[in-house]
């Protein structure tokens, strides 16, 4: 197990290679607990990742942290990032929405 801004150095390095991340971008970023880690525990890795994103001066203009996609009792997390390349996506995400369970 390592410490949570380490994970979030390792994730947000290789993510910065895929998306070949550029100074004022915009992204939107999810952390989904995949079932035993406490949302506190989320809330302190979001804030890594930020930070991080937050020196590359790119701007997250969208988060959502919690238990979305879960397995029984498993530990961890996932990181995912999403450039809004258009105004359009971040409505989207903003959006009221209704679904049969999530």
């Amino acid at each position: 197990m390592q410490p949570s801004a380490q994970l979030a150095s390792e994730l947000v390095e290789k993510l910065s290679e895929g998306f070949q991340l550029k100074a004022g971008e915009r992204y939107g970023l999810l952390i989904n607990g995949l079932g035993s880690t406490p949302l506190m525990e989320q809330y302190v890795f979001a804030n890594d990742v930020a930070k991080l994103l937050h020196e590359k001066d790119v701007e997250l203009a969208f988060k959502k942290i919690g238990n979305y996609m879960t397995s029984i009792d498993m530990a961890g997390l996932s990181l995912t990032l999403i450039r809004l390349a258009d105004d359009e996506w971040l409505d989207a995400l903003n959006a009221p929405v209704t679904t049969p369970a999530w």
